[in-house]
């Protein structure tokens, strides 16, 4: 059973294999938990112990006794049905376990409309910050980055001052998901605030574009504090409830 359960799959991209690795690490954990919370002994475990009514029961386990949300249930089948779907390639004796476990249906989730801020409300939070001071100017580079490019905080956060063009045609050169890269087109008022900032805090093309106050590129964990402010920021400029 153990020898199975580590099997060989090929990934598009090493970060991609890095995320997808821990998904059925994790999976496999919980499902041994939950069968050892059965009764069953992992030491003497078999294949067809697992059992399409038992992944059941373990999707419910999840829910119910770890609290997850549906989504991540979902997840879970969606590891189980990869992993049944290579031992039914390399297993036909199993065909019909296998096939049962992959026509499993996820569960479907409610879908809630996105919260938003409006046009005014935008105009608002971004124009918020202290344009005197090189703080506000900071939090200003980073509002106003984050709203035009749409960059994800990781993304943010690893970009240089080389990886920013300002001029006739500005634009930011982001690494994504997959050790993707791509061009973002930005506006210009975007790009002068950048410059501004830039210019503010002395930075040179192969600096980190966001440091915290020892010099050292911004880590997710010290966004922290301008998410407090940016929230703050939205509280005194939102009237509705978000």
């Amino acid at each position: 059973m153990y020898r199975i359960i580590f099997y060989r799959i090929s990934y598009p991209g090493e970060d991609m294999a890095i995320i997808l690795s821990a998904s059925y690490r994790d999976t496999f954990r919980l499902l041994f938990m939950f069968l050892e919370s059965e009764g069953k002994k992992l030491s003497k475990l078999k294949l067809a112990d697992i059992s399409p009514s038992c992944v059941l029961q373990f999707l419910e386990w999840t829910e119910t006794e770890r609290s997850n949300a549906i989504s991540t249930r979902n997840l879970r089948l969606a590891v189980l049905k990869s992993f049944f779907g290579y031992v039914l390639s390399m297993t036909p004796e199993f065909s019909e376990q296998c096939t049962d476990i992959i026509n499993i249906s996820a569960k479907k989730v409610e879908k809630k409309p996105p919260l938003y801020l409006t046009e005014s409300e935008t105009k608002l939070l971004l124009n918020a910050p202290e344009r005197n001071s090189r703080e506000g100017i900071r939090h200003m580079a980073i509002l106003t980055l984050l709203y035009d490019s749409a960059c994800r905080v990781q993304e943010l956060i690893d970009l240089s001052v080389a990886d920013v063009t300002i001029g006739r045609c500005c634009k930011v050169f982001v690494k994504g998901k997959g050790s993707k890269y791509r061009e973002i087109p930005i506006f210009g008022e975007t790009g002068r605030i950048l410059k501004c900032y830039i210019n503010a805090y002395g930075l040179k093309s192969d600096d980190a574009l966001f440091t915290n106050r020892s010099g050292e590129r911004l880590s997710q964990g010290g966004c922290f504090p301008y998410n407090e402010q940016i929230q703050k920021i939205i509280a005194g400029t939102v009237s509705r409830q978000l």
